[in-house]
């Protein structure tokens, strides 16, 4: 890092956020304030599935401010009815998908998010009886000085 870089940047690494239950039926949105660059290194929530409607499957997009997708991370595979399922998106994991043990984990790129992205979890046919929990996102974050 050069003395100038030095100057401008601050680091405060690794925090969890923890938003907001999203309604039944629908996923969620996590934008961290305040940073110039966030990198994130976790995400993790829990599907539970009505027995109603066909399977679903879950994406992750990490996205620029204007919602442009720097990334879409689809799962490995679909939910089907009536299922809970605890989804781990990370830095440096293995993807795979377990149906005994109700699991999906896949790998994360290695990306900061500039100022104003956001991480935005989707499913595709989602009911409105299906339930998100757990939601969690651990990043680090860089601000410039003098900026929370």
């Amino acid at each position: 890092m050069s003395e100038y870089e030095a100057n401008v940047l601050r680091d405060d690494l690794s925090q969890v956020l923890v938003p907001g239950l999203p309604g039944a039926g629908s996923g969620f949105t996590v934008t961290p304030s305040g940073a110039e660059y966030s990198r994130i290194r976790l995400i993790s929530f829990r599907l539970v599935t009505s027995a109603v409607a066909a399977n679903r499957v879950v994406s992750v997009a990490l996205t620029h401010a204007d919602g442009v997708a720097i990334c879409t991370l689809p799962a490995g595979t679909a939910q089907t009815t009536g299922l809970t399922w605890d989804y781990t998106y990370a830095l440096g994991l293995t993807p795979y998908t377990s149906s005994a043990g109700n699991a999906v984990v896949s790998a994360l790129p290695d990306v900061w998010l500039p100022h104003g992205g956001s991480v935005v979890v989707s499913v595709a046919a989602i009911d409105a009886g299906d339930v998100i929990s757990r939601p969690h996102v651990v990043l680090d974050q860089v601000y410039a000085l003098g900026g929370e």
